[in-house]
């Protein structure tokens, strides 16, 4: 079942507060559930053990350089020397989205 709620789970929800992400989680594994059962996929019983007293708990990912354990600094200075060279994307929006949405990985180096 872990698979259904990560696959469920939102792009961009650290937009979104803990509560309204959990909600909208556990209503599209609900939702799965439901199908499942009508198609014959799990028993009454499964469903029921499956959808009674399961929580979840989310736990916001680490993004750009507030997630940099170390060299934080060093992050934020290489972020700005992408975002200012057009070698990474023809225009801003392009180097904006390359580093946003998992287009590079920026290692400090061995520790």
């Amino acid at each position: 079942m872990a698979s259904n709620l990560s696959s469920g789970g939102r792009q961009g929800a650290s937009t979104l507060t803990q509560q309204h992400v959990t909600v909208n989680a556990i209503q599209r594994r609900n939702l799965v559930l439901d199908a499942m059962l009508e198609l014959g996929k799990i028993s009454e019983t499964e469903h029921a053990a499956a959808t009674t007293g399961v929580g979840l708990t989310l736990t916001p990912g680490k993004q750009g350089c507030a997630g940099a354990e170390m060299a934080t600094y060093f992050c934020d200075y290489v972020w700005h020397l992408i975002l200012n060279n057009p070698a990474y994307g023809v225009d801003l929006a392009s180097r904006v989205r390359k580093l946003s949405h998992g287009g590079l990985t920026i290692n400090p180096g061995p520790p």
